[in-house]
């Protein structure tokens, strides 16, 4: 009889050796009292090492003391900047909750791939006592995903945010960082129909793109800078100081002599929260600014100024 059960024991491994293998997957368990790994599974897809091999190296690791237990296996198997997920599942499987996430796992090469881990309690008398993991290579889905989304989020042409995401990340920022002053800036090239009428649309195509990449290059990189439409750009500077830098950066850009055939820029500015709470009201008001600026040409001005 143990003959025969070590038998259906071994067929048993054998296929779910099989599953994982032609699925991409590895499997681990840890106990959570003392974080001590104590199985390994198929880890060779995604680690490039043996369940052995790793099992040795946590071995000695566990011999740290302290956080810096945790910090140094964290840091043999995940992207630094993915820290955070690994901890938020150890706190909810320990809460008897099952959790999953994404997360650049490292390869014993040095490179990282993409990686779905699912984690789930294991109970013993209503008490968590072990973490069951369950790692998915997911790179090639993820590269393809990040490629799809670059596609959607940017203007193929000149390489900024299009309108519906720049709007849709604007939104997101007044309402995630509330706290905090903000300048909604509406852009307008002028007279750009007169360089298309007397030079040819790829000479405004050349201007567009030399906006664009003054704009990329003079804000800051925390900053929203997309295509509005046609010749008009949007961009929110997130989280300013106060007014006078949004001054001084439009001054800059407004009077740098780059463009060719001596295209001018004009800009409205709206204030949030000065000006309005929500997108909808500051898209109006910097637009009435932006208005007031066209009829000068190459200035800007805040809705500030105009309003009654």
């Amino acid at each position: 009889m143990k003959e025969d059960y070590r038998k259906e024991l071994q067929k048993f491994k054998e296929r779910f050796g099989f599953v994982l293998k032609s699925t991409g997957t590895c499997v681990f368990e840890v106990e959570l009292e003392r974080r001590h790994y104590t199985f390994f599974e198929n880890s060779d897809e995604i680690f490039g090492k043996t369940g052995e091999e790793i099992l040795r190296d946590l071995g000695e690791m566990e011999k740290i003391q302290g956080s810096r237990r945790f910090d140094a296996i964290t840091d043999s198997f995940f992207h630094f900047k993915d820290r955070e997920y690994v901890e938020r599942a150890e706190q909810e499987v320990k809460k008897g909750n099952a959790f999953s996430y994404q997360a650049r796992m490292k390869h014993k090469n040095g490179s990282y791939a993409w990686c779905k881990i699912e984690v789930f309690p294991v109970e013993e008398e209503g008490i968590p006592v072990r973490m069951i993991g369950v790692i998915t290579n997911i790179n090639s889905l993820k590269r393809e995903n990040l490629k799809l989304r670059e596609k959607i989020y940017f203007d193929n042409f000149l390489r900024i945010y299009t309108k519906e995401y720049s709007l849709e990340m604007i939104e997101k920022t007044l309402e995630t960082m509330s706290f905090q002053l903000h300048a909604l800036i509406i852009m307008d090239m002028d007279n750009f129909k007169e360089v298309n009428d007397t030079y040819g649309h790829s000479e405004g195509d050349r201007v567009l793109l030399e906006t664009a990449a003054q704009l990329k290059e003079k804000f800051r990189t925390t900053d929203i800078v997309g295509r509005f439409g046609g010749d008009e750009f949007i961009i929110l500077m997130c989280g300013i100081p106060d007014t006078e830098c949004v001054r001084k950066k439009l001054e800059g850009i407004l009077h740098e002599s780059r463009l060719k055939h001596g295209v001018t820029k004009s800009a409205g500015v709206a204030v949030f929260p000065e000006d309005g709470v929500s997108l909808d009201q500051l898209f109006v008001r910097a637009d009435k600014a932006l208005y007031a600026a066209k009829k000068v040409k190459n200035t800007y001005c805040f809705y500030s100024d105009i309003k009654e």
